[in-house]
């Protein structure tokens, strides 16, 4: 909208000119406002966009002094037409001098300190001087990560998306500067590491650890203590936005100072009384990743980015890059490539995985592999279990499935549990206690639909995915779901059962942290059909009793992924959907999976067990009894999940991996706690699938 706001600017340009006269102040920061604007458009006159930006810094500096945030903001602007036209001598002078002005207005640790930081940095490893734009860029990210702590907790989920996806360059400035400028320096590899481990699923954090979501857990003394902190951190977060203002730059910097120690002072009150606030508050550091590590397992970071050069504005392609860390202080990285090839061969693999007749499945699980695995394989060592933490399309894919270079699913080798970030081990130190017995939710009465329609797939499976009608979903019933309540029922003597009519929402929604839930429903994830389709939260979620009936209010049939996220699923260790697609969603490059998945996790639950695709009733039956067989005798829940897997994969009949990699395991991966007894018919078998 240049065209659009370029005139509007130029008229209240003449206006303060006319009536408030050339040298005041406010004509100079409208003269920064044109010039910025100016200076993002392709074609603009660069000799042009300078005059303007000298004509706002003399401006300025006659009307306010040299050390108003104003004039360094003009200097800025000088500085970057300067790199561009490769006068990094004059760049540096210019951002140097707007650095100063901003350090003694606002203070060592303002967001446009940072931002003034990283510019700086850019300029010196275009110079090839490394240490100096490491040393520019360590400081610049811990600014960053202290802005990010006092400000991504206020707001909405979607408004903390938003405020972390301002980050995302952070990633891509830190990871190209190792990537592309220092492959061997364990500085840059350590701050790359870091940024990917700080940034990666922030908002997801900010939004299960929010103030709101904790206060709803304490008691009244601990929630005043956290009305306190959130409006602290809101006048915090107004007071630094708006600036020195008329009452100048020390009376500014002297009210920041205040504030920001009131902040820390109730944080640290906050994280002694909440182990949950501590967990999401402390430093994220490589050591305590390390520390939280298994000692058979290895971390597998991947991380999308962008090469940083020296004129943003034009966005190279997104490539994807992994980084290793084993529990023994080891940091491997491998630079995937391009992602658009990663991600073709992912969406091709996909879909045969989605058809149980297609023969070209492990073909493109080895092709995939190659691209993704098989590099990284190398840094692993000999770990057997794998914490990966996927981004983009690769969050999306079963890696139990993938096919090595000896013709081997992985699922034969390795325990696999997904993260959204390596930072989720800090946060799953954290053991709340359950407060009610396992619950079982299955077949629900659906009532009686108009239309039941499904896709080939789900014609062959029996546990069709329900498709779009153009004004409402159709849930057709479950036959196989019997027999799985059954055997549950057998090896989870203790829990509550609701089926039927008794499958409701508003039960559902009733429910105050139980052990273990386990729903046997229809899932369902709608694509959206265009940009403006709406929140995936809305678009994806589970039946319900009464679901096909068009009923209306809170107990509709439907629980919305974004209903999910009220449910109290504090102190549950686990959430097995046994549905169609239950863990897909919209991709959040650095953020996750947005649907269910998410909703969970905001939920407060701890590991969750969720499908990829329309799933089979034989084989998901199969597969969630051996699994629960498992994890009933104090098998991990991850190994569990493999155990199972296997069991299936030695049936020649269910062999294709259609049968037995939809399910993932995300979140913790330990053994339940306090489990009930193994029940007497329910003896574990062992990985091959024999009792």
């Amino acid at each position: 909208q240049i065209g659009r706001a370029e005139p509007l600017y130029r008229r209240a340009l003449a206006v303060q000119e006319r009536v408030l006269g050339p040298r005041h102040a406010a004509v100079g920061v409208t003269l920064n406002r044109l010039a910025q604007l100016l200076a993002r458009h392709p074609a603009a006159d660069a000799t042009a966009v300078e005059a303007l930006f000298r004509r706002a810094q003399d401006t300025l500096e006659q009307a306010v002094g040299p050390d108003h945030p104003a004039v360094a903001a003009s200097l800025s602007g000088l500085a970057a037409l300067a790199a561009q036209r490769g006068d990094r001598r004059q760049a540096e002078t210019h951002y140097a001098r707007a650095l100063a002005i901003q350090e003694r207005v606002y203070g060592p640790r303002h967001f446009e300190v940072a931002q003034s930081l990283e510019r700086l940095a850019d300029l010196a490893r275009t110079n090839h001087d490394l240490p100096g734009a490491l040393t520019l860029l360590t400081r610049a990210h811990e600014i960053r990560e202290r802005d990010l702590s006092h400000n991504i907790p206020l707001g909405s989920d979607r408004q903390k998306i938003g405020y972390a996806a301002l980050f995302a360059a952070d990633t891509d400035r830190a990871v190209s500067l190792h990537v592309g400028s220092a492959p061997d320096d364990q500085r840059a590899l350590r701050l790359a590491l870091t940024t990917v481990l700080g940034r990666k699923g922030r908002a997801l954090d900010a939004s299960s650890d929010s103030i709101a979501r904790l206060r709803r857990r304490a008691d009244v003394a601990d929630g005043e203590l956290f009305d306190r902190l959130a409006a602290a951190r809101s006048q915090l977060a107004a007071v630094t936005l708006r600036g020195p203002g008329a009452a100048g730059n020390a009376a500014f910097r002297s009210l920041v100072e205040e504030l920001e120690a009131v902040v820390d002072r109730l944080e640290g009150e906050v994280s002694a009384r909440s182990a949950a606030f501590q967990a999401a508050s402390r430093p994220v550091t490589i050591e305590a990743i390390q520390r939280a590590l298994p000692a058979d397992a290895a971390l597998i970071e991947y991380a999308v980015y962008r090469s940083y050069s020296d004129a943003p504005a034009r966005r190279a392609p997104a490539r994807y890059v992994a980084y290793v860390l084993d529990s023994q202080g080891g940091i491997g990285w491998v630079d995937l490539g391009d992602a658009e090839r990663i991600e073709h061969a992912v969406a091709g693999w996909r879909q045969t995985l989605r058809d149980p007749r297609s023969r070209r499945a492990r073909r493109l699980a080895r092709e995939l592999d190659a691209l993704v695995m098989q590099p990284v394989r190398a840094k692993v060592g000999a770990a057997l279990h794998l914490l990966i933490a996927a981004d983009g399309a690769l969050n999306l894919i079963p890696f139990a499935a993938l096919v090595d270079e000896h013709d081997r699913y992985l699922v034969q080798r390795y325990t696999i549990t997904h993260l959204t970030s390596g930072r989720d081990l800090l946060r799953l130190q954290i053991q709340p206690a359950s407060r009610q017995a396992a619950v079982v939710v299955a077949a629900p009465a659906f009532g009686e639909p108009a239309v039941v329609e499904s896709d080939r797939a789900g014609q062959a499976s029996g546990r069709a995915r329900p498709q779009l009608d153009d004004s409402r979903l159709f849930f057709g019933p479950l036959p196989g779901v019997s027999d799985e309540v059954g055997a549950l029922t057998t090896l989870l003597p203790d829990a509550t059962l609701l089926t039927g009519p008794n499958a409701t929402e508003s039960a559902v929604r009733g429910l105050a942290g139980p052990r273990l839930l386990h729903i046997a429903t229809h899932g369902f994830f709608l694509a959206a059909r265009d940009a403006a389709a709406g929140d995936a939260l809305l678009r994806s979620g589970l039946a319900l009793a009464g679901a096909n009936q068009g009923r209306n209010g809170e107990d509709d049939g439907v629980l919305t992924a974004l209903e999910a996220v009220g449910l109290d699923l504090w102190g549950t260790q686990l959430v097995a959907l046994s549905a169609c697609d239950t863990g897909v969603g919209d991709v959040l490059t650095g953020d996750g999976v947005s649907g269910l998945r998410r909703a969970l996790v905001l939920a407060g639950a701890e590991s969750q067990l969720m499908s990829l695709w329309p799933v089979s009733d034989r084989s998901t039956r199969e597969l969630m009894v051996n699994y629960y067989r498992f994890i009933t005798s104090h098998v991990g829940r991850g190994e569990a999940l493999r155990r199972a897997q296997l069991a299936v994969l030695g049936s020649a009949r269910y062999a294709h991996p259609y049968y037995w990699a939809s399910f993932i395991q995300s979140g913790a991966w330990k053994p339940l706690r306090h489990v009930e007894p193994e029940a007497k018919n329910g003896a574990p078998q062992t990985a091959d699938g024999r009792p």
